[in-house]
């Protein structure tokens, strides 16, 4: 169909199939789409459709259960970013709670697009299904979506909010979590972008947030999330602080990673950390993942190396669970008490380089070995000069 004075598309339910540049109409004003489950062949469905007039309104009816592939996007021709292909739609409105999945690339290169809210039946993403949505201002996850797929919202750069409610979401990636993100890019020709996690949240995923330019992150009251899941918050360079509600205790692999703005992360409930949990991020203070009690206490469980400068006594709390190489070359180290209940990695007091073996002080290592008369009893068990462990 290609005629210019085509003012109304409506899609009826029967329809099971739809071909490449099917509809063409430049002055398309709106789009009743009905089809319950059709399927597409090939690029730009609506090619160009819209494009002569304010941009097209897309009514989504209610029993329609997927949008599928390339519906609304430009293809994967260079004018996809200039929406060149795309069809002009502005706003998409849901008639219903039917829909399941939005298919890759559904409205991939739709610059136009200002306004849509996610039903809460939907349960997929499609790969790059938003991508480079540019005019896209705000953004829901609804509670029932278990797939994300690479890139998502990619580019979309013009992201204010981001509404996160999917319970128990994963991301599909191409096995870089660090650049899959579904955010990847988005937000940055922004001043703010604020991301809301819903309270009934499990964990945030892997990847999630990766490469976004968000500004801040705030957590709903009595939130249940556990987890930030490896790279999560990676390379996020406009994040300044985060509240962690006590919920949270565990982060992962580079979850605040290369966050160059990052000046801190509270969170009461922390219990283990990854070391590299905030690797490279350069503002983060140095002792942060420990108390100062005397010289260093640490809090978490499964708390963060310290650095050979930092550190010449450590007491560790009941049920601390001390990493492989904990206090590797930390030559500055004289006593370290180890209380009950602790798991003791190999070679916590490895030294790297055998140059700097003479150069350790005594080191005395205390075990907590029983309760005697209502008060602990420690015995040493480790005097060493020379670097050697017994």
């Amino acid at each position: 169909i290609s005629n210019s004075s085509i003012k109304t598309v409506t899609i009826p339910e029967s329809v099971k199939y739809i071909g490449s540049r099917a509809i063409t109409g430049s002055n398309i004003e709106v789009i009743n789409y009905n089809a319950i489950d059709a399927v597409t062949n090939g690029e730009e469905i609506f090619y160009q459709a819209g494009m002569n007039g304010n941009g097209i309104t897309v009514n989504v009816g209610a029993t329609v259960k997927s949008i599928p592939a390339n519906l609304f996007g430009g293809g994967l021709a260079s004018g996809l970013v200039y929406g060149t292909y795309a069809a002009k739609v502005k706003n998409v409105v849901f008639l219903g709670n039917a829909v399941k999945s939005i298919g890759d690339s559904a409205f991939r290169g739709a610059i136009y697009l200002e306004s849509i809210t996610l039903p809460d039946s939907l349960e997929n993403i499609g790969n790059r299904a938003f991508y480079c949505c540019r005019a896209l201002t705000t953004v829901n996850i609804p509670k029932n979506v278990k797939t994300i797929s690479v890139m998502a919202f990619a580019d979309c750069v013009a992201l204010t909010s981001v509404y996160y409610y999917a319970i128990g979401a994963t991301l599909e990636t191409t096995g870089n979590p660090g650049w899959d993100s579904p955010f990847y890019a988005a937000a940055s020709n922004t001043d703010v972008c604020v991301v809301t996690i819903g309270s009934d949240v499990a964990a945030i995923p892997d990847g999630l947030f990766s490469g976004t330019y968000l500004t801040s992150v705030i957590f709903e009251g009595d939130s249940k999330c556990t987890s930030i899941g490896e790279y999560a918050f990676y390379s996020n360079s406009r994040l300044v602080s985060i509240d962690l509600p006590d919920s949270v205790d565990t982060l992962g692999a580079y979850a605040f990673s290369y966050c160059d703005s990052l000046t801190a992360i509270n969170g009461k409930g922390l219990a283990y950390v990854h070391e590299k949990a905030i690797y490279q991020s350069k503002n983060m203070p140095s002792d942060w993942g420990y108390e100062v009690y005397g010289n260093i206490n640490y809090y978490f469980k499964t708390p963060l190396h310290p650095t050979s400068d930092q550190i010449t006594w450590a007491a560790f709390k009941p049920g601390s669970v001390i990493p492989d190489r904990f206090f590797r070359d930390c030559l500055k180290l004289n006593h370290v008490y180890i209380p009950k209940g602790c798991t003791v990695g190999s070679e916590i007091f490895a030294i790297n380089n055998f140059d700097n073996i003479n150069a350790r002080l005594t080191l005395r290592v205390f075990f907590e070995d029983s309760d005697y008369e209502g008060t602990s009893a420690w015995r040493p068990i480790i005097t060493t000069n020379d670097g050697t462990e017994d």
